[in-house]
């Protein structure tokens, strides 16, 4: 503060007067400066009255200079007009909107005289490298609908105090060291579309933002350290269309109600504790295109309705304890790209309506308890890069109609009982396409297939 009143008395080249309606916003700012520019000096340049040691912000235009500050780089003032044109931006001072000064190279701190920032709508200061609190008294900026302080190295908790600005839209802190519990406050927010706070280190329950319901877009909670159940009420929450609550602690069973999730898009559900079955809840789900389910303790069968999602692009269900046949009707994903279902308790034979996933790039399935022939329909996923079966009960011949696969890149076939030899369209993709590793039962101790171009072979 200090070094911030005695530029404004003694260096400021704009001369603003002490009642000058703007002279809080210009001295919140110049705190905001020097707070972050620690090593900041003043010298005898009257033209440059202040120098820097420290680590420079990557644009700085206009800060600290004669300007207005609705010059200075990343800030925005109330429009006005400039020859029949509409600016923002502008040499005069006026009150600030937006501050933003996302990825600008800052460290430092965040200086609670903000507040006087009063009439700001909009604060970004994502990704720097920010460190402290949150300042309590940015709860005082009653107008602020948009809070980006994504990818710094702040800590300490989210103040109570945030719950007062009424008007708030869009709240993200993703990727700090916060800790303890989002506070009751933020949670009767009534404009809520968007709320961040993935990659820290929060516990409690999930939070619940039932005034918000029915504005809210967009929620991330994942990789922190929350734990107890998914809140049936999540499913009230009908017009969000990401949701990510991976990498917790969360317990009990994936609840119905999510099926009424009409818009939703992405679901992550990954590195949890979650047990039971899966719900079959995904006939209303056709937008979801990513489904993220994996390393918990689900059981049971793959619900009919999951192979309903046609607009599944990436299907993650493996590390669980997923039982049962693949279903045939899993053909019907034809936009499907990716799918992992290995380390599950899989039995029957992989169906032959694979062949229907047009779109395949990446299946892995090993690790269960497959058996049966690798079906020759596999051929006709021409798209597919990635092929592990390794590690079940398979058995048969490897078909010919891989060779057709010229997009294939790694082939894993071993721990099975395929018998007979690796057919040379197979083995032809080696030199001919993509191909770069493949592995079977082919060493010669106890091997039981013959492969001509094996990379690794095993007994």
């Amino acid at each position: 503060q200090n070094k911030a009143l005695r530029w404004l008395s003694d260096f400021d080249a704009a001369y603003i007067d002490t009642d000058h309606i703007a002279i809080l916003q210009r001295y919140a700012l110049a705190t905001f400066f020097f707070s972050t520019y620690v090593k900041s000096v003043f010298g005898d340049d009257k033209d440059s009255p202040i120098s820097n040691s420290g680590p420079a912000w990557a644009r700085s235009d206009h800060w600290m200079s004669g300007k207005g500050i609705c010059m200075w780089h990343g800030i925005t003032c109330p429009p006005r007009l400039f020859e029949g044109r509409e600016m923002n931006h502008y040499n005069d001072n006026s009150d600030v909107l937006h501050f933003n000064l996302t990825e600008n190279n800052i460290r430092g701190t965040i200086p609670s005289e903000l507040v006087a920032l009063e009439n700001l709508l909009k604060l970004d200061l994502g990704r720097n490298n920010l460190q402290g609190t949150i300042p309590p008294s940015l709860g005082s900026l009653m107008d602020l609908e948009n809070l980006y302080l994504i990818e710094n190295d702040l800590t300490g908790t989210i103040p109570e105090e945030l719950g007062d600005c009424e008007m708030m839209r869009n709240m993200h802190f993703g990727g700090n060291q916060l800790t303890g519990p989002v506070p009751e406050s933020i949670t009767y927010f009534k404009n809520l579309e968007s709320f961040g706070v993935d990659e820290n280190y929060l516990t409690g329950p999930l939070p619940e933002f039932e005034k918000s319901k029915y504005k809210l877009l967009i929620l991330y909670l994942d990789e922190n350290q929350f734990t107890g159940t998914i809140p049936s009420s999540y499913g009230d929450y009908v017009n969000v269309f990401d949701l990510r609550l991976a990498k917790n602690k969360l317990t009990g069973n994936i609840p119905q109600t999510l099926g009424f999730l009409s818009h939703l898009e992405l679901l992550y559900l990954d590195e949890n504790e979650l047990k039971g079955r899966i719900p079959d809840m995904f006939t209303e789900m056709s937008r979801l295109e990513e489904l993220q389910l994996y390393k918990n303790h689900l059981t049971g069968p793959i619900p009919a309705s999951l192979t309903e999602l046609d607009s599944i692009r990436v299907l993650y269900m493996d590390s669980n304890e997923i039982s049962g046949e693949i279903p045939d009707s899993i053909g019907n994903l034809d936009d499907l790209e990716t799918l992992y279902i290995y380390n599950n308790q899989f039995t029957g034979k992989i169906p032959s309506g694979i062949g229907g996933m047009k779109n395949l790039k990446d299946f892995q399935v090993y690790s269960n308890g497959l058996t049966g022939s690798l079906p020759t329909e596999i051929g006709l996923c021409f798209k597919l890069e990635t092929l592990y079966v390794e590690d079940n009960q398979m058995e048969g011949v490897i078909p010919s109609q891989l060779g057709e696969l010229d997009h294939l890149k790694s082939f894993r076939f071993y721990r099975n009982k395929f018998t007979g030899r690796v057919p040379n369209p197979v083995c032809n993709l080696e030199s001919t396409h993509k191909l770069e590793f493949i592995a079977g039962d082919c060493s010669e101790d106890g091997g039981t297939i013959e492969c001509d171009c094996c990379h690794e072979c095993y007994p």
